[in-house]
């Protein structure tokens, strides 16, 4: 099993499956539900590999989650839904892991994100400065880990509100925090537009390569 973490808060459940299975195994442990996925899958994406092991990684957060892979569709915007039972879902991928988030009644976003040094290079992309974390004052560098954890903070935020477009810096502005001591932690953001602030809350999930955040509304 790859069963990485299975977070319950609230209604919400959040799964984060390690990609670390081949196809044979991925089909074995969907047992009677993989012929139908098979096919859905190699027909979504015929030539990539690495894109079937994401698809399917997706279906195994959801078997654990319901016990059975639901049928999952599709919107005009890509925003996945269930097809066959209420509720909304969230999906995200980066390197070697797959991330799923589900609640019974209420718009939710995930986001997970593997540990690199490229958001650092971003950080004015995606930072205002009344975001800097608590007591840098702006004056020393952001961590890569803050940085990171803004970063798929506004990426869950997106993906929760259900927005077009979305300008990072200046629509979503996170409440400046400490990363605490604990891997777990909650931030607050808001989402900005026309003059109203809109409360975010987050909840986010630090491990040793990546960072994992979610919400709903």
């Amino acid at each position: 099993m790859s069963l990485c973490l299975h977070f319950k808060e609230e209604a919400v459940e959040v799964v984060v499956w390690r990609m670390n299975e081949n196809l044979s195994e991925i089909l074995a442990l969907l047992s009677h539900d993989s012929q139908p996925l098979w096919e859905e899958c190699s027909t979504r994406f015929p030539h990539s590999e690495y894109r079937q092991m994401e698809w399917f990684s997706v279906r195994l957060a959801l078997k654990e989650i319901f016990g059975n892979v639901p049928r999952v569709a599709y919107r005009e915007n890509g925003e996945p839904f269930l097809a066959d039972r209420p509720g909304y879902v969230s999906f995200s991928h980066t390197r070697g892991y797959a991330a799923v988030a589900f609640h019974p009644f209420r718009h939710v976003g995930v986001d997970i994100e593997h540990f690199s040094h490229r958001v650092d290079a971003l950080v004015k992309r995606i930072l205002h400065p009344s975001e800097f974390p608590l007591g840098s004052a702006g004056a020393a560098p952001i961590s890569t880990w803050y940085a990171l954890l803004a970063w798929s903070m506004k990426e869950s935020a997106y993906k929760c509100l259900d927005l077009s477009f979305l300008d990072y810096q200046n629509g979503l502005r996170l409440v400046p925090f400490m990363i605490s001591s604990e891997i777990t932690g909650k931030s607050l953001m808001h989402y900005c537009h026309k003059g109203f602030r809109y409360p975010v809350r987050l909840s986010y999930h630090c491990a040793s390569d990546y960072v994992l955040t979610w919400c709903f509304l």
